[in-house]
């Protein structure tokens, strides 16, 4: 949930799965009785249901010659789906075959028909008298209780030919209980009325059940009481289920409830009570064993009796998200969210909701509307598996308070298959961990523990290496305990011996001495043992109490010494005995240009003090605290561990560094995450794990965790720490796990704030990873880190890059917004073997940004690898992330066997240049300009239209885009070859097809308004219109009637038919309403002016009234309609006598002009035509026609350009009249109307002087038969050739135009847009350029759009030329589409195109008609395709 576009209240589906194999006795005639029972439910509920759907087995198993059990034999049919009861029917019954208990994929089908009918909400009934498979348990559970499906099932018990034992049918018992449904066990006799009534009675939960109570008890051996709260408007009936052996109500309770005898099922494990008319408020329940459940419901009336009510409930982990589809699992926090829907349209409230299972919980829920979940609880619930829930919700409807229950779905925590994994660790890592599948059963896995200090199975490189490698410091307390001291050093020592890579620079130091030491530097790893055996700690010469630890002092100094080792991958262990300056105090921290080297050098920090140290250590004015955040910011971790010696002569603290040293010495880093405690949700974002350089199918992994660390005291656990690693739904091999850190077993660190495990993980795929988490007393931060074996060299480096400069890489210490993150990583020798590599950068949420660059793949020859600078945000989620960390990222390296992860820290830039201000819909910078485009804050990249990726060139050292087909090219990928060029021969066709005309009546002015119209429109001296192939007049009176006058292809008819409705009633129907305010809806209008008129063809429709007060428009519905036409919509709202004002004027206007056409508001004096130019609509639909200038809020000069001085053109404007044709009288020759509009004719090349004293006005000059006419359409992407999508507000970015021009013609950039439209001409192409922009903040807003662009021809001569569009929110899609909103088009089934669905795509012989909305035979004498379209003729 929830639902794909709407809920529905009420029922919606009857669902039934027959499994039709019985035995011979009471099989067949317990199954006749259910279909009379089934029989009688549906005649009782006549068209009940939306859709009726069966699904039945065929055939049946049997034993072969050799006595083997053959079961292909039987199989299930195709679900039948049915919109009425009227056919459907059970099949008869069919022999079981074998007569034994034998299992069936029953599950298997139950997901089908979930998925396949698309079910929520409902009911499923199975008839069977055989046991599911489990095969599919699991995700069948899930599937059923996310999508609220009831699972009833109906047991045919037959103990002599098919001894299902209990044992056998318990768990299909809990899954049925699980999804809130009946298990009934029935055997009968043939025509047993009881069983016949009592699955009557179990079909009643299918039909829009109203449950009042449903309570569960664990012990029923004593009477326990259920609510009853009937609803006041209900007389009965009621039914009363109870579950449970031999359960029954009170002797009171069945005469004060009023019911009937019951029906039990045969096990005496279910009974149904009836009641016509309850008057009691509670009821009491016992049984004979444990536990029982009591189920009221009744069922909703159409005409009388309770309210209809569908309740949809979610379980969400966090109240900011609107719905989940998973179920709630056990022992997990969830917030319960409702949806409520009424037949009728009463409002509905949410006033409370309290539990069934503590009365103690009881919450006001929150409306949060506009969630799709609008009510939600203020508080979260957890569940129990074991047990059976249900939360109470107390509802007004309209002005009656009802009380409905729901059953709470609880799933149980996925357990674990059996798996052996060997440790790399020498630490003990017997952490719970489960595994879950979808397909195998569960138990418990266990970890061998490791007793070595040393060991490791991590084999010493044999790479060649000439570089030195990173350097490992090992700093300590000149006052640590000795002991604890002896036991590490020695650890790390041997650690070293055992895994030293070859050239690594080694590193001891002493801290907080009364003297300072300088760090001791080695190559050599008998001096860096000798170095920790000479430099032990000793008190006396340690700084007095009173001093801070000076452990920062020393990360400064190993940062800024000049030392033969490198920094990059370096990994420092700190042992602390005190405590550091608290962040309150004046050299606390370290800089940001520390924490700059830190991150974005790898360099990995792990402070660890003991629990006695802290205590003696927590004084005033000292704080671990910079700890937490060193380690948060360095992939490390801050640990307070136990140093106190185990039986084992070990200690934890010791046994922590040695997974130190195995994990972030001597191994990769995988992953790393550090989460906020205020963090909302619980996913971590995805790892990567690289293949097995053994080819084994799985790698081990060590996942460690950390608290942040407290000073006050040792560390508190959390109350809840899970991490989830889930399947990968692209193999179906992986299992999922859950880890439950939070167990404490004995060989666990006892009062350390540090966990860690060791896994086994499937080699070479994605995997997704959560959390549960619920801080403790403490409120800590969590610190996650992955670790697996890399035993290649390798040296990274962040780089800048600058596009224009003479050097285009510098190596700089900051990251920052301006230029971004630009890995240079190598591999050295024969340690590289791949030759392609990925990177996933993710934010300090664990988002991959939808920005560019994210996610990159590269390659190599030589295994240097150049990645693409990716353009991070300093401050991407500051709520959520742990605090001082926001602006990390961390960017996972994959190759062949080999990961790592390279973190880096983005600070803030100087800005973008003024060029690159804007971004696009994934946040991008893009920058204005002509091709080739660019992109990043300082124009730092190519752009490559998203037909592109940039790729690194080694001997130019520049990105350049590589362009992802044949189809797409130029320096930018702007340049599209279409690979399917437009063929419609009406898609490329600028002539006016079809001339329609809409008439607007009343009683006052009657037929006279025809009259006007031929006269205003010209038609009198109208002789031929030779490209007009249909013309259309129609009337529509005020009472919003319409007649269809005259359809067809004659002019003359056509106008004949003015002048007879005009003279002969007997034409057509006189108009006896008188005109109102609004009656005539231009969408409606423009409707049905085009239910005869194909999308394809280009025409005009005008609608003329008398009564322009009749004009009523909403502007986004009409958008939405004409959108798809090619029709242009003029309005000519012509009053008699004098102009009035025009109510939603600009709404009229601009819904005209959205379709290229335009308001003509005038009046009639003593002639029609005294205000109005007649020739105009006849000249325009004898043209070609292109507009040459429109405005929607014109106040200025402007220049009509055309390519000839004898182009003649039409002014018209709306707003402004005689004053702008007084200041042009000398270069145009105008028909005024007053000064609310005009009409100009022009010829050829004008400047017209715009600016008048009213203000702003419309404006739309059309030019008539013009040799560089353009035609545009809208497509969805740069290399579609035929318009698929509509111009939406919702998409990406502006409105894709295609456009199609004379050849001796090109689009040049448009003067003074800065860049924002981009162009490029095309190969192969019908239309042959493009003109779009990227920029998110510069995309068309609801209404009415005008994209300009500007051609240049011979001469280097330029024209303006416009084209009008609507745009909408949304785009509508007819026949089956889906809306793609992100581009304005929709997703159409095969047999449908266009930009909304509504064109027909033919196949094989067949071709579309004219208007292609119907698919016709190329061929007449085809006898195969007429037939394939007989339907259709």
């Amino acid at each position: 949930m929830p639902p794909d576009n709407h809920f529905k209240a009420g029922g919606t589906s009857f669902n039934i799965i027959n499994i039709n194999l019985y035995t011979q006795y009471w099989g067949f005639k317990t199954y006749d009785n259910i279909k009379k029972g089934l029989s009688n439910h549906l005649d009782s509920y006549p068209n009940g249901y939306d859709n009726y759907n069966l699904l039945e087995t065929t055939g049946k198993p049997y034993l072969d010659i050799s006595d083997q059990e053959v079961f292909g034999s039987y199989s299930f049919q195709s679900i039948l789906s049915l919109t009425s009861e009227t056919f459907f029917k059970l099949d008869n019954w069919t022999d079981t075959g074998l007569y034994w208990c034998y299992e069936v994929p029953i599950f298997d089908q139950l997901i089908q028909m979930i998925q396949q009918k698309n079910l929520k909400n409902t009911v499923i009934t199975i008839l069977t008298q055989h046991p599911p498979s489990n095969d599919r348990h699991d995700e069948a559970r899930e599937i059923a209780v996310s999508f609220g499906i009831r699972v009833n099932v109906l047991w045919i018990k037959d103990d002599t030919f098919n001894r299902c034992t209990n044992e056998k049918i318990a768990q299909f018992k809990t899954f049925v209980d699980i999804t809130g449904g009946l298990f009934v066990q029935l055997q009968s006799e043939l025509n047993d009325s009881s069983t016949v009534n009592l699955v009557s009675q179990v079909f009643l939960t299918h039909y829009k059940p109203q449950y009042v109570s449903i309570q569960s008890f664990s012990d029923c051996s004593t009477p326990q009481q259920v609510p009853v709260v009937t609803d006041p408007t209900v007389n009965g009936p009621y039914n009363f289920v109870f579950l449970g052996e031999n359960a029954k109500p009170g002797i009171d309770d069945f005469r004060t409830c009023s019911l009937l005898q019951p029906l039990r099922s045969v096990d005496n494990k279910l009974a149904i009570f009836q009641s016509l008319n309850p008057v009691c408020s509670s009821i009491t329940i016992q049984a004979s064993n444990d536990s029982c459940t009591a189920i009221i419901f009744t069922n909703a009336n159409a005409t009388v009796g309770p309210l209809d009510l569908t309740i949809y409930v979610t379980y969400v982990e966090d109240q900011s998200i609107d719905a989940s589809r998973y179920a709630i699992v056990e022992g997990v926090p969830f917030y319960p969210a409702f949806h409520i829907e009424s037949s009728s349209e009463a409002s509905t409230t949410l006033n409370s909701i309290s539990a069934s299972f503590d009365i103690d919980w009881r919450v006001t829920p929150q409306n949060r509307s506009p969630a799709t979940f609008e009510w939600i609880s203020n508080k979260t619930m957890q569940c129990d598996a074991s047990q059976t829930y249900s939360l109470y919700l107390h509802i007004t409807v309209g002005d009656t308070n009802v009380q409905r229950a729901v059953r709470v779905a609880c799933v149980p925590a996925p357990i674990a298959t059996t798996v052996s994994v060997v440790s790399t660790t020498a630490v003990p890592t017997s952490i719970p961990t489960t595994v879950f599948t979808s397909s195998s059963a569960a138990s418990t896995i266990t970890f061998p523990d490791s007793s070595s200090s040393t060991s490791s199975s991590v084999t010493p490189s044999t790479c060649p290496y000439t570089q030195n490698y990173a350097t490992f410091l090992f700093a300590y307390a000149a006052d640590f305990n000795p002991t604890t001291y002896g036991m590490v050093s020695r650890t790390i020592g041997n650690l070293v011996k055992k895994n030293f890579p070859n050239n690594q620079t080694l590193a001891n130091k002493l801290i907080d001495l009364e003297q300072p030491q300088n760090i001791k530097y080695t190559n050599n790893i008998v001096n860096f043992t000798t170095n920790c055996d000479v430099d032990i700690p000793n008190a006396t010469l340690t700084a007095t109490d009173i001093k801070a630890s000076d452990a920062l002092d020393a990360i400064k100094s190993f940062l800024n010494d000049h030392h033969s080792g490198r920094l990059e991958g370096s990994v420092v262990f700190i042992l602390l005995n005190r405590l550091p300056k608290d962040l309150s105090s004046a050299d606390n921290d370290l800089s940001p240009e520390d924490y700059d080297k830190l991150t974005n050098l790898n360099i990995k920090v792990f402070p660890i003090i003991s629990i006695s140290s802290l205590a003696k250590g927590a004084l005033a004015g000292r704080s671990g605290a910079v700890f937490n955040k060193i380690a948060a910011q360095t992939n490390g971790h801050y640990v307070i561990a136990d140093d106190s010696i185990g039986p084992d002569t070990n200690s934890d603290y010791n046994k922590i560094v040695s997974n130190f040293m195995n994990t972030a010495y001597n191994q990769n880093l995988l992953f790393t995450r550090n989460m906020g405690v205020n963090r909302i949700g619980t996913n971590l974002g995805v790892v990567k794990i690289p293949k097995s350089a053994t080819d084994s199918p799985n790698i081990t992994v060590t996942i460690t965790v950390s608290l942040s660390a407290v000073d006050a005291h040792q560390p508190q656990p959390p109350s809840k720490l899970v991490l989830g690693i889930k399947p990968n739904p692209n193999f179906t091999n992986t299992k999922g796990i859950l880890i439950d850190f939070n167990t404490t077993l004995p060989n666990q660190f006892s009062n350390s704030n540090y966990y860690t495990t060791t896994i086994e993980l499937e080699a070479g795929i994605e995997r997704e990873l959560v959390l549960q988490y619920v801080a403790g007393s403490d409120n800590n931060d969590l610190l996650i880190r992955m670790w697996a074996a890399g035993d290649a060299f390798r040296e990274a480096t962040y780089m800048n890059y600058t596009e224009n400069a003479e050097l285009h890489f510098t190596n700089n210490s900051t990251i920052n917004e301006d230029f971004g993150a630009a890995l240079q990583f190598q591999f050295s020798g024969a340690c590289s073997h791949d030759k392609t590599a990925t990177l996933l950068i993710t934010d300090c949420n664990g988002v991959v940004s939808a920005k560019y660059d994210s996610d990159q793949v590269a390659s190599t020859s030589s295994g240097f690898y150049q990645f693409i600078p990716f353009f991070c945000s300093s401050q991407p989620t500051p709520a959520t992330c742990i605090s001082g960390a926001e602006s990390k990222y961390d960017a996972q390296f994959v190759s062949d066997s080999f990961s790592i992860t390279q973190s880096f820290q983005c600070r803030p830039g100087g800005g973008p240049i003024d060029t690159c201000q804007r971004k696009d819909a994934n946040g991008n910078n893009q920058c204005s300009g002509i091709a080739p485009f660019k992109r990043g804050p300082h124009a730092n990249l190519y752009d490559c239209s998203n037909h592109g990726h940039l790729e690194y060139n080694d001997t130019t050292k520049l990105f350049r885009c590589k362009c992802d087909d044949e189809n797409f090219s130029g320096q930018s990928c702007e340049i599209a070859t279409c690979s399917t060029k437009n063929s419609d021969p009406l898609a490329t066709d600028n002539n006016y097809h079809t001339y329609t005309v809409v008439v607007g009546l009343e009683q006052a002015n009657g037929f006279l308004v025809l009259d006007d119209a031929q006269k205003l429109f010209g038609l009198s001296c109208l002789d031929s219109l030779s490209y007009v192939w249909k013309y259309q007049l129609l009337t529509v009176c005020a009472d919003g009637k319409y007649d269809m006058l005259y359809s067809g292809s004659n002019l003359k008819n056509f106008k004949d038919m003015f002048f007879l409705a005009s003279n002969d009633s007997k034409v057509a129907r006189p108009c006896n309403t008188l005109a109102q305010d609004g009656v005539h809806d231009l969408t409606d209008i423009y409707k049905q002016s085009v239910k005869g008129i194909g999308r394809n063809v280009k025409g005009i429709i005008v609608y003329f009234s008398e009564a322009s007060k009749m004009i009523n428009v909403t502007l986004e519905d009409f958008i939405t309609a004409s959108q798809p036409y090619q029709q242009q919509f003029f309005v000519y709202a012509i009053d008699e006598t004098e102009i009035f004002p025009l109510t939603g004027g600009d709404n009229i206007v601009k819904a005209a002009m959205s379709t290229g056409g335009f308001l003509i508001q005038s009046y009639i004096d003593s002639d029609p035509l005294d205000h109005i130019d007649a020739k105009f609509l006849p000249d325009l639909l004898g043209s070609s026609s292109s507009i040459s200038w429109m405005s929607t809020e014109q106040n200025s000069d402007f220049v009509i350009s055309t390519s000839s001085p004898d182009i003649q053109s039409y002014l018209i404007t709306y707003g402004t009249g005689g004053d702008l044709s007084n200041q042009n009288s000398l270069n145009l020759t105008c028909t005024d109307s007053d000064d609310t509009a005009t009409m100009c004719q022009i010829k050829g090349h004008t400047k017209v002087l715009g600016r008048v004293d009213k203000g702003p006005y419309y404006v739309a000059v059309y030019s008539l038969n013009d040799a560089l006419v353009p035609k545009a359409q809208i497509i969805s992407d740069l290399g579609k050739d035929s318009s698929d999508a509509v111009s939406t507000s919702s998409s990406d970015a502006r409105t894709i135009l295609a456009i199609m021009l004379n050849n001796t013609f090109n689009i040049v950039a448009n003067n003074g847009d800065g860049g924002i439209t981009r162009n490029a001409q095309r190969n192969g192409c019908t239309f042959g350029w493009t003109s779009y922009s990227v920029f998110s903040d510069k995309k068309y807003e609801t209404g009415v759009n005008i994209a300009q662009i500007t051609i240049e021809g011979p001469g280097s001569n330029t024209y303006t030329r416009f084209f009008p569009f609507g745009t909408s929110s949304s785009p509508a899609c007819h026949n089956g589409g889906t809306s793609i909103t992100s581009t304005g088009s929709c997703k159409c089934p095969s047999n449908y195109q266009g930009p909304d669905c509504s064109l027909v795509n033919c196949s094989g012989s067949s071709k579309p008609n004219a208007w292609s909305d119907v698919c016709i035979c190329a061929n007449i004498d085809d006898v195969v395709c007429a037939n394939q379209y007989t339907s259709v003729f």
